[in-house]
């Protein structure tokens, strides 16, 4: 068995090989970090739950289709219980399943999971903290799968003067906003500030 301390460094190898949009490769070191944290530290233990957390998300990223709400769903329940309600990995987690919920169209759940994660982000994190920014992310897009035009061109407006401050223009999740904030200005007729944000 794996020294916890070299579990952990597969771990964070392993997400900067995702970093890297090494998915391939990611997704193989994930997987077997995974089933090594399981046995030698046991299914529930906090490092374990990150690992599988890790491969949910990384899966979640190449194809949203095929994202498993009942594997989020435990993810969170767990975390709840391992880590408390308020820990900002359980945060990180309510963010995930709400996208999943709206890729599956389930904007209801999302809408509650959100304002939740919202609620206690405000008062645990920073505004510039990254899961801050990520829950602010899945909220300006649950606005768009609501048909709520005008709300999500301000979210995505708002999250995106934020991302350039702390990310700068080139980050992915800065072209995220930018990406969603150009479909909301198409959606309200705006072609002109879609285009500059293309």
């Amino acid at each position: 068995e794996l020294h916890p301390l070299t579990l952990a460094s597969q771990h964070r190898y392993a997400q900067l090989l995702l970093d890297l949009d090494d998915t391939a490769q990611a997704e193989k070191m994930l997987s077997e970090n995974l089933a090594a944290c399981a046995k030698a530290l046991g299914p529930k233990h906090p490092d374990t739950l990150a690992s599988q957390f890790s491969l949910a998300s990384l899966r979640l990223k190449t194809d949203p289709s095929a994202s498993n709400h009942a594997e989020f769903s435990n993810l969170l329940a767990d975390f709840r219980s391992v880590l408390g309600a308020e820990h900002p990995r359980t945060l990180l987690c309510m963010q995930r399943l709400a996208l999943v919920c709206i890729e599956q169209q389930e904007v209801a759940e999302a809408t509650q999971l959100l304002t939740n994660a919202h609620a206690v982000a405000e008062h645990k994190l920073s505004s510039e903290h990254p899961i801050a920014l990520q829950i602010d992310f899945a909220m300006a897009r649950n606005a768009a799968a609501k048909g709520e035009v005008g709300e999500a061109e301000d979210q995505f407006s708002h999250l995106l003067d934020r991302l350039l401050v702390v990310y700068g223009p080139e980050h992915p999740a800065t072209r995220s906003a930018k990406s969603g904030l150009a479909k909301s200005y198409q959606a309200l007729g705006w072609a002109d500030e879609a285009e500059r944000m293309r």
